[in-house]
């Protein structure tokens, strides 16, 4: 085994066509690191590296620094420990990271279809993968993004972000405050318990909750009568869209253009945003934030001026998903 060491000025190993087998060690910077079929340990040390083992069964090893690893099954290749997938080993507190899923050289063909995060690992996305294929978060806060096939994306435990693609994907939360979205396709969502966001992209889609105050983020026009274990409704772009509740206690929040807010049994919750809207209470003592003058109300319950407006999580910095495996077989 041969004994690499990268510094500041040379970051790049990158030999993914050697047989040979390396223990490659990085520098306080970020790394790039590509070998090829032998039995390898790359250790990134510092900086945010990029890790891929190439066609042997490898020790990948991140240190400090928000480090991408690059994965593909080998079981079928020279592996004495018959692993599906190159050993990860990251450290607590050790940084953001992120494992890419690429498809099997064509040559080899996969066997697996299901991938689950290793401890301290945040992220986990796909590359090039059309395939139907199951991605496992762990007890972290997780953000897991679908590949082209049709995914099951189970966060467990944490505050995760799934996201499909274009197959028809089962999204799991578990516990946690978790955000879903689909994509296209027909999804099933099931956000388990706490407090959780649905991002839905169509009218086909369904929606499963066990428990905690959950949002359901919509560009299209809904009712939460549709959608029983949701209590509140938040339209989002640019459309003149309406929204509707249900028996539940509502929180109904309008987007930037005009829309119509209806509240249902409860006592509700309507905020029309920016825009003229209308908003129509039910029975129930219902609460009415005005912040347009164009803002018109009918059977209004309490009435008060605009707070600061209900708003669910954010979604922001998805792993990002390459188009292909080209990047690192040099």
């Amino acid at each position: 085994m041969t004994d690499v060491y990268l510094t500041v000025t040379n970051t790049s190993f990158a030999h993914g066509d050697s047989t040979d087998s390396f223990r490659i060690f990085g520098s306080a910077a970020g790394d790039y690191v590509a070998t090829g079929s032998g039995g390898d340990l790359l250790y990134g040390f510092g900086g945010n590296d990029w890790l891929g083992g190439g066609e042997g069964y490898d020790r990948l090893i991140g240190g400090t620094g928000d480090d991408t690893y690059l994965l593909f099954d080998v079981t079928l290749l020279i592996n004495p420990l018959r692993e599906a997938y190159d050993a990860v080993i990251e450290e607590a507190d050790g940084g953001i990271d992120t494992i890419i899923i690429l498809p099997a050289p064509s040559q080899f063909g996969g066997l697996t279809t299901h991938y689950t995060l290793p401890e301290n690992v945040e992220n986990g996305t796909f590359g090039g993968y059309s395939e139907p294929f199951d991605l496992t978060g762990n007890a972290a806060d997780n953000r897991l993004y679908g590949s082209d096939g049709a995914n099951a994306l189970d966060g467990r435990a944490g505050d995760d972000a799934l996201k499909g693609d274009e197959g028809n994907d089962a999204l799991s939360g578990g516990e946690g405050d978790d955000t879903l979205d689909g994509q296209e396709g027909i999804d099933a969502l099931d956000g388990g318990a706490g407090n959780d966001t649905y991002v839905l992209a169509g009218d086909a889609d369904t929606i499963s909750d066990s428990s905690g105050i959950d949002t359901l983020l919509s560009t299209t026009s809904r009712s939460l009568a549709d959608f029983p274990a949701i209590e509140n409704l938040t339209l989002a772009g640019t459309e003149a869209i309406d929204g509707t509740g249900s028996a539940l206690d509502n929180v109904l929040t309008g987007n930037s253009a005009s829309n119509l807010l209806s509240g249902g049994a409860g006592n509700d919750r309507l905020d029309g945003g920016a825009g003229s809207d209308t908003m129509r209470g039910a029975s129930g003592d219902d609460t009415y934030v005005i912040d347009e003058s164009g803002d018109g109300l009918t059977r209004p319950g309490r009435v008060r001026r605009a707070s600061t407006p209900c708003s669910p999580r954010s979604i922001s910095a998805w792993p990002t998903r390459p188009a292909s495996s080209a990047m690192w077989r040099i």
